[in-house]
């Protein structure tokens, strides 16, 4: 469950000129845990580990179900393994999961890496494009500018 070595995922969009917040220390903090605990095992020794670490208290679960929730997050490739490790070592329904989802939702959102538009820029409507969102995007435009 290593991330490679200068290639490290990030949930939120920021320039190095933007301090990290809380949720972001703790969860780079988180993935950090679980990555120390799996490093170098086998796959089941890997869940042995996070099993064992889960099974000491409430924190312990939480920063290893906060790890693997943003390890799916932001390594695609150990997206599947990283959630079907959650929903085996999660003990509270996903409960914490949850919690912060929703607060990313409501504090973060805009700053949430994106997948690139197709047209190659956001907001730009593509030529040829006649899905309902490039026409509803090309009818508010045009509005705009018969306005204007």
């Amino acid at each position: 469950m290593e991330a490679k070595e200068g290639k490290k995922g990030r949930l939120l969009l920021g320039s190095q000129l933007d301090a990290k917040d809380e949720l972001e220390e703790r969860l780079e903090r988180c993935v950090g845990i679980v990555q120390a605990l799996t490093n170098g095992l086998s796959e089941r020794e890997a869940n042995d580990a996070l099993t064992a670490n889960v099974c000491k208290g409430q924190q312990q679960h939480e920063e290893v179900c906060l790890g693997l929730f943003s390890l799916l997050l932001t390594e695609p490739a150990q997206a599947q393994r990283c959630y079907r490790d959650l929903t085996l070592l999660s003990r509270d329904g996903m409960s914490i999961i949850l919690l912060k989802i929703n607060q990313i939702l409501m504090e973060k959102f805009l700053k949430l890496q994106t997948p690139p538009n197709p047209a190659g820029v956001a907001g730009e409507g593509a030529g040829g494009d006649i899905s309902s969102k490039n026409l509803w995007l090309s009818e508010n435009v045009l509005e705009i500018l018969l306005d204007q």
